[in-house]
């Protein structure tokens, strides 16, 4: 941080940054949807994956804000595009049975 006073470049940042990469959200509920709402001014690519994607279980418009969506069957598919993984499911028997332990 001293060093960054005396440059004067304290605008700048430091380290990653998230901008272009692939962010897999893994349980598009409402938590995912507004992760992916705070993601996506960062320039990120947006993948999700959701049990049921009928159009009254999705609260908000996807287009522009889901740039690829998938079911549970894709999550490998998905993850191996993905930079960085988020899990937004609830616990439960069909989330811990599934094959999402043996991805973890």
């Amino acid at each position: 941080m001293d060093t960054a006073v005396i440059q004067k470049d304290l605008g700048l940042p430091v380290g990653e940054t998230i901008f272009g990469k692939t962010i897999l959200i893994m349980g598009f509920g409402a938590i995912g949807m507004e992760i992916a709402k705070r993601l996506r001014p960062f320039g990120v690519k947006i993948l999700a994956t959701k049990r049921n994607w009928s159009s009254n279980t999705v609260s908000c418009d996807l287009d522009g804000l889901v740039d690829k969506k998938g079911g549970p069957e894709d999550m490998y598919e998905l993850a191996r595009e993905a930079d960085i993984v988020i899990t937004c499911m609830t616990l439960n028997n069909e989330s811990v049975n599934s094959s999402l332990c043996s991805f973890i």
